[in-house]
């Protein structure tokens, strides 16, 4: 899978949390992302799950614009593991991780 950012802003109101981010992992690589608190992590990824989609710049899936995929031919791709979550309903492990597919 290859993503590439290229000038990501993001905007909520007049506070600017994502400023000109760009960068690229190509097929095969690992990539981390570090930062202190409020650096803008969680935003960025965000951005790249489709959570906040009213971002200006560039973000690419195998060189088609995020935008243009269909959710669930990104879920088949790409999975989002958040820093909380709280279930109230008795999935198994197995049923949480497929509703990722949805």
């Amino acid at each position: 899978m290859s993503l590439n950012i290229s000038q990501l802003n993001l905007h909520i109101g007049a506070k600017q949390l994502l400023k000109d981010i760009n960068f690229q992992i190509n097929n095969d690589e690992v990539g981390a992302v570090l930062g202190p608190n409020g650096a803008g992590k969680s935003t960025l990824f965000k951005a790249l799950s489709g959570e906040h989609n009213h971002y200006t710049g560039k973000i690419e899936l195998h060189g088609k614009n995020l935008k243009h995929w269909r959710a669930g031919d990104v879920a088949k791709l790409m999975g989002v593991l958040p820093q909380s979550s709280a279930l109230m309903f008795p999935f198994s492990v197995s049923e949480v991780v497929n509703l990722g597919r949805l």
